[in-house]
């Protein structure tokens, strides 16, 4: 596909996907505002590629070989919704078996709205992402593709979820889907998540303060 793109290939269009708030969307569908207008610096991490990422991934390589394909147009399809919930089916079946990047990579850019949701109503929460070269050293702190994960188990109402393989199974998506449309899934998996995050920070904190008291040496379990 590379190649291809360096000699004029015309792709398929990409799929971004737009979350933003009921206001806007309203004037989004009455045209009072455009797509364009809705992509701004503040709104970037609210952008999923719902379908796309391989050819994404090509085409920046094909650019960093031949920065004539920098030139090209590419067409561009915008979903647009005022809920994260509504994309998410989609996401799922668009991109689940495409691994352009690693699987934990694939999470993060896909599920990017939610990571951002659950950093931004999650209090005392610090996310880390696969760039980050932060490791979690104390409670509240969570790597965004476990976050992922963790919410996909909470919506297909199991205790685990492997996303390599169980992503793509129907029975996981038609769950998924139906936990959607029953409730703000979303909303409810952070209300859930503050709960444990609240715990995580106590028992960090009581964890830490015993190794004071005891002058910071562990005891050997014999």
């Amino acid at each position: 596909m590379i190649e291809d793109l360096k000699e004029g290939t015309i792709l398929p269009p990409v799929v971004i996907g737009i979350v933003t708030d009921a206001n806007k969307y309203k004037k989004v569908k009455k045209g009072e505002i455009t797509c364009e207008q809705l992509i701004t610096d503040d709104a970037m991490e609210q952008l999923s590629i719902i379908d796309g990422m391989q050819r994404t991934t090509a085409l920046m390589k094909a650019v960093s070989e031949k920065e004539e394909v920098n030139q090209r147009e590419l067409r561009v399809e915008y979903w647009i919704s005022d809920n994260s919930n509504s994309l998410l089916y989609r996401m799922l079946i668009l991109n689940t078996g495409q691994v352009p990047w690693n699987v934990r990579r694939q999470i993060e850019i896909v599920f990017s709205g939610i990571v951002k949701e659950i950093k931004e109503n999650v209090a005392g929460i610090e996310v880390f992402e696969i760039d980050d070269s932060a490791k979690r050293s104390k409670g509240g702190q969570y790597q965004a593709d476990g976050l992922v994960e963790l919410f996909l188990a909470f919506g297909a109402r199991t205790w685990k979820i492997n996303t390599k393989e169980k992503l793509t199974d129907e029975f996981t998506r038609h769950d998924f889907l139906q936990s959607s449309g029953e409730t703000d899934l979303v909303r409810l998996f952070c209300e859930v998540l503050k709960c444990m995050v609240q715990m995580d920070i106590l028992l960090d904190a009581k964890y830490k303060k015993k190794e004071e008291n005891s002058g910071g040496k562990k005891k050997k379990v014999l």
